[in-house]
């Protein structure tokens, strides 16, 4: 293989991946939420508070963009000899109904640098900037493609 072949290919491949792991950080994969599910350590978490989801109030002085936030449930628990409170995002609207402050839950906890959690029915929905990161990461990824497509095709090396 020619060199420039290879550096098609390795363009490709690095945008490529910049798409996966903008995917992965979009929303939680089917694989990576079974996983957990799996190989989670299993605590007993107490319900700290339970918000319904909802929409914002848009601004009045700029553009009117109502931005959706999903219901959640804070939980409690101990872990390590650490007490710890995480959020957990329900996917379903209304879902938090079948949580009352101080209800026992099993959790499923996972991950060292950064920890996640998810019930036996809810696998936590990725936060705002993990989707907004997901998207950033994804669309670059998709522009990397694109731009060393049409760089190569060109015939034009960085």
């Amino acid at each position: 293989m020619s060199s420039s072949v290879l550096r098609d290919i390795g363009a490709i491949a690095f945008g490529l991946l910049f798409v996966i792991i903008g995917a992965a950080l979009f929303g939680p994969t089917p694989w990576s939420a079974a996983r957990l599910l799996r190989k989670g350590r299993r605590v007993t978490a107490m319900v700290v508070e339970a918000r319904p989801g909802g929409s914002t109030d848009p601004n009045p002085g700029a553009y009117g963009i109502q931005r959706p936030y999903s219901p959640t449930v804070r939980l409690a628990f101990t872990l390590y000899g650490r007490e710890l409170e995480k959020t957990l995002r329900l996917a379903e609207p209304g879902a938090e109904a079948g949580y009352e402050a101080g209800q026992q839950v099993d959790i499923y906890v996972g991950g060292r640098l950064r920890m996640r959690i998810r019930s036996d029915s809810e696998p936590n929905e990725h936060g705002d900037f993990e989707q907004v990161l997901g998207i950033c990461f994804a669309f670059g990824g998709l522009l990397w493609i694109v731009f060393s497509s049409i760089v190569f095709a060109v015939g034009h090396p960085f």
